[in-house]
């Protein structure tokens, strides 16, 4: 059996972008835990997101995200070693009909309430999704894979670059402008969204198409995907529902709650069914876009776009293979062997997008100046 520094291997849990996760023991008290182990002469951008984790060990202390027991270095080696989850992913979770509304509420209020934690901190998680909420068997919730999440004095990512799982990106994460707590408010939101109606608030065929989607369309509304009689609500119930939701992913940060606290409280309203706390008789949020701003949205989002890119740069945009920094816990990013080729092709795209749009955008002036 093999060992690294206390830890006796037992078998492979899963692999991925940002190293090997094996069930190990640890020998001085024979406590079973997950442990990541990366080459420390892995690929630099890799290497940094494991540092990064390993770090939040020492910073992050919440009941509701996973806990790291330790880190080292053995040899040409890194670990982290954390706790061993038993249980399942929110994303299989979602599915259950047993799984009531108002359960579903209580883990989203969790996973605010932990990332408000870790915004205390200055940490933003950067890519909240199903798959990185887990929910143990007795009962808990885990908040997952911090590894590409950012310290406000520490940014890990160049300019320009995508990090995160396109579906649940805010604007601004697409954009690659600054990103804070109200970034994860977003993400979590679109998390709320499909939890409840198992859809998602903007679609695409494919990733670029959606990311455009998200930085200038206006989502889908929620009280058209939302079917309360499947948790037995009355449409006073769904609406206020669809407020909470639709007011945590407004595409510009200022108009989202402030902090996943906000969040949080709105959402123990809810559970305590007090309306007044949020103005129940206020109208629903209106989700028609004005097309002079549509156009703006389209125009900088290219535009800014364009310039952070370079061809010669590579661009780990989120794609769909899984990897498994904990047990049912995934991350997706471009392939190391991917990324140049990526970087050429989506740069080129880009540009020609950005003059398109701009291109655009005076035609349309010119004709109603005309």
């Amino acid at each position: 059996m093999e060992t690294i520094q206390g830890f006796e291997i037992d078998d492979v849990l899963g692999k991925g972008g940002t190293g090997t996760v094996y069930r190990a023991r640890r020998n001085d008290d024979g406590q079973v835990v997950a442990l990541k182990v990366l080459p420390l002469d892995a690929d630099p951008t890799r290497r940094k997101r494991f540092e990064v984790e390993a770090s939040l060990g020492a910073v992050l202390d919440h009941p509701d995200i996973i806990h790291i027991y330790g880190t080292g270095v053995e040899g040409d080696l890194g670990w982290i070693a954390m706790e061993l989850l038993d249980g399942f992913e929110l994303a299989l979770a979602m599915k259950d009909d047993a799984f009531g509304v108002d359960d579903r509420i209580r883990v989203l209020m969790r996973v605010a309430l932990a990332l408000h934690t870790a915004h205390q901190q200055d940490v933003v998680h950067r890519d909240v999704k199903p798959s990185n909420i887990f929910l143990t068997r007795d009962g808990g919730v885990r908040l997952l894979d911090f590894g590409i999440a950012r310290l406000a004095a520490n940014k890990i990512t160049k300019t320009g670059f995508i990090v995160g799982t396109p579906q649940f990106m805010a604007p601004e994460q697409i954009s690659a402008l600054p990103v804070d707590a109200r970034t994860d408010v977003f993400s979590l939101g679109v998390v709320a969204y499909e939890l409840l109606s198992g859809h998602l608030p903007w679609t695409g065929e494919n990733y670029t198409q959606l990311m455009m989607a998200i930085c200038s369309k206006p989502p889908i509304p929620l009280r058209s995907v939302f079917d309360g009689s499947r948790f037995g609500l009355g449409e006073a119930e769904v609406d206020h529902l669809v407020r909470i939701v639709h007011h945590a992913i407004r595409q510009e940060p200022e108009h989202r709650y402030a902090s996943a606290e906000a969040l949080a409280s709105a959402l123990e309203a809810y559970l305590e069914r007090d309306d007044g706390a949020l103005d129940a008789d206020a109208p629903l949020p209106s989700l028609d876009v004005d097309p002079d701003e549509f156009m703006k949205r389209r125009i900088d989002w290219a535009v800014a776009r364009a310039a952070r890119l370079k061809v010669e740069e590579a661009i780990p945009v989120a794609r769909s293979n899984a990897t498994a920094p904990v047990p049912n816990a995934r991350t997706r990013e471009l392939d190391i062997e991917e990324r140049e080729e990526a970087a050429r092709s989506n740069a080129l795209w880009f540009v020609l997008l950005a003059v398109f749009v701009v291109g655009l955008g005076v035609a349309l002036f010119l004709l109603r100046s005309a």
